[in-house]
């Protein structure tokens, strides 16, 4: 609702957040039936990718990130690419217990940590306004918590699941939540430091 509000008032960089939320609601929604039924797998990898656009989208709108935004877009297709095969593979593999699910998040979060490092650098000075004031400063620092903690998880993944499944997901879930809400609770402050400072909106 935050980023609904703030993109009609000229948020133009909230409208990628939007759309990862929509995405996200979603997928958390097709997890529960997922978790049910075999065979879909697959869709943990085209979440990966699509979540991994957005969040370049989302960088690409910040000021200052030209220089290596032929990089960045680089790394979306190639990311893209590798997510629709692992994809593929699952789907007509069936591997379920397979470790290309944790490579392509581990891939992703490795990604995502680089580029929002980037991002905390090169925030836009020209404002004076303490950093923890800056919109973009909170969001990178919800996306590099919530990578940084994914990556280590995923490190122990394959360890868990091979004395057992259950285990295994069960703790990857457990940690996942908190992870989940540091990073959402990041991105809604974004949108608090918006409300104090609506002057950042036509910079």
């Amino acid at each position: 609702m935050l980023s609904y509000y703030w993109f009609g008032k000229g948020d133009k960089s909230a409208v990628y957040l939007l759309v990862l939320f929509a995405a996200t609601l979603l997928f958390e929604l097709l997890m529960k039936w997922i978790n049910k039924v075999s065979g879909f797998k697959f869709l943990y990898d085209i979440f990966s990718a699509t979540e991994y656009t957005l969040f370049c989208m989302y960088y690409w709108s910040a000021k200052g990130v030209n220089k290596i935004r032929h990089w960045v877009k680089l790394s979306v297709i190639l990311f893209v690419i590798v997510s629709l095969g692992c994809a593929w593979l699952v789907f007509h593999n069936e591997i379920q217990n397979r470790p290309f699910i944790t490579r392509n998040i581990e891939i992703e979060s490795t990604l995502l940590i680089i580029v929002y490092a980037h991002l905390l650098f090169i925030i836009d000075d020209d404002i004076p306004l303490p950093i923890y004031q800056h919109p973009d400063f909170w969001v990178g620092v919800g996306v590099l918590i919530f990578n940084s903690g994914v990556f280590v998880i995923l490190v122990f993944y394959p360890m868990i699941l091979t004395i057992s499944k259950t285990q295994a997901t069960q703790s990857y879930a457990y940690f996942l939540g908190p992870l989940n809400l540091i990073q959402y609770v990041c991105i809604n402050i974004r949108f608090i430091c918006l409300h104090h400072n609506k002057r950042l909106l036509i910079q």
